[in-house]
């Protein structure tokens, strides 16, 4: 009898390890941010992007009247969540927004997101400004025809914030500070 149940609790166990490891093995899907954002006010109503950029996993998503992006986590057993939301932005675009439209914001713990919609097709390259400093590696991406950016900074939010984006040829096309002569 002891033999059986040492058996069974070691083929249980096998079983779990197998499935954990197996699981530790998989890409997040968009099945998880869905299933991670069931329980929230406005959850997920469409997952418009899904890879991983660095060292992270982000998300871009559709949920109410916005789209936001927001970072996945995979927790102990294997299983992805959305761990945090770190910015969003109206959508779509109100229809005096002409190049871009953009949001910014901090976890409060010295990290700063910056998140948008690129309106302007011309539009090619962007760099976020802040008191200290200006990025100039801010990740863009095409969506279905949709065009978003984002950076992050390892630094708490700096007042004013410059968002500048240019074309192929290095014009500068808008300028959240100052405005662009067209």
């Amino acid at each position: 009898m002891f033999k059986k149940v040492l058996v069974s609790l070691f083929v249980i166990g096998f079983i779990f390890v197998s499935i954990v490891m197996y699981n530790h093995n998989q890409e997040p899907s968009r099945e998880d941010v869905f299933k991670s954002t069931k329980k929230w006010s406005r959850p997920a109503t469409k997952v418009l992007f899904l890879e991983r950029i660095d060292d992270s996993w982000l998300t871009i998503i559709r949920m109410g009247h916005g789209v936001a992006i927001a970072r996945l986590e995979e927790n102990s057993l294997g299983l992805w969540r959305v761990k945090q939301l770190l910015s969003s932005v109206h959508y779509p675009p109100a229809a005096d927004d002409e190049e871009i439209t953009w949001g910014a914001s901090g976890d409060g713990q010295g990290n700063t997101y910056y998140f948008g919609q690129i309106i302007n097709p011309k539009i090619k390259r962007l760099t976020v400004e802040n008191k200290r400093k200006i990025y100039d590696d801010v990740h863009l991406f095409n969506v279905n025809g949709d065009h978003f950016f984002f950076k992050e900074v390892n630094e708490e939010m700096e007042l004013p914030i410059n968002i500048e984006a240019y074309s192929e040829s290095g014009e500068v096309i808008y300028s959240s500070v100052s405005p662009v002569k067209k």
